[in-house]
């Protein structure tokens, strides 16, 4: 976390966001994120409908959490810059611009957007061994075409492309957790705020 220096707007956002976080819907909020990756962990193939069940909460709040934590930063807009831009760069807080995609799609279309990776370890489909990453994100070309009536942000697409699409649904709503709990200032080690439910 960094400190942001704009004259007279000089402050430290995660300031602002550690105490955003203490407040009763944010913290919710959190709570709801790790609740989905308590409920997402260990599922496979044959719970894809529990899993898209709790991807699709485990989205909606990442959003959520994420636009309450820039609203209380409005007032302040160089440190609401900062914070968007500490978490863009951050190897965890980058993921939320692809949940904040992929919360507008299941908002507006309801697309089913997960599948199974059926990687196999040797290249063909019916190889004994394989080498995959469980249920991921698909990719967007596969998923219905955005509805013409909300404008698609190209920005967050791409970060859905990126860092979401062929990955795991788990593994990356654990990255916007761990950026959550970082921004709240939570001093503990990694994932034990999900290995402790």
């Amino acid at each position: 976390m960094t400190t942001h220096d704009a004259g007279d707007e000089s402050i430290d956002w995660s300031l602002i966001t550690r105490r955003l976080s203490g407040d009763t819907a944010t913290s919710v909020a959190l709570e709801a994120i790790d609740g989905a990756l308590v409920r997402l962990q260990g599922l496979d193939e044959s719970q894809i409908r529990q899993a898209f069940s709790a991807i699709a909460e485990g989205t909606w709040w990442v959003a959520a959490l994420d636009e309450q934590l820039v609203k209380g930063l409005r007032q302040l807009p160089a440190s609401m810059q900062a914070y968007k831009a500490a978490r863009d760069a951050d190897e965890h807080g980058r993921y939320i611009r692809g949940f904040l995609w992929v919360r507008n799609r299941h908002t507006h279309q309801l697309p089913f957007t997960a599948e199974h990776d059926d990687t196999s370890a040797f290249g063909h489909k019916d190889a004994v061994i394989k080498l995959s990453k469980g249920l991921i994100w698909r990719p967007s070309e596969d998923l219905p075409p955005a509805d013409r009536r909300f404008k698609e942000n190209q920005d967050h697409r791409g970060a859905y492309d990126d860092l979401l699409a062929g990955q795991s649904l788990w593994q990356t709503l654990w990255r916007c957790s761990e950026w959550f709990h970082a921004a709240a200032g939570h001093d503990r080690g990694v994932g034990s705020w999900v290995s402790d439910r």
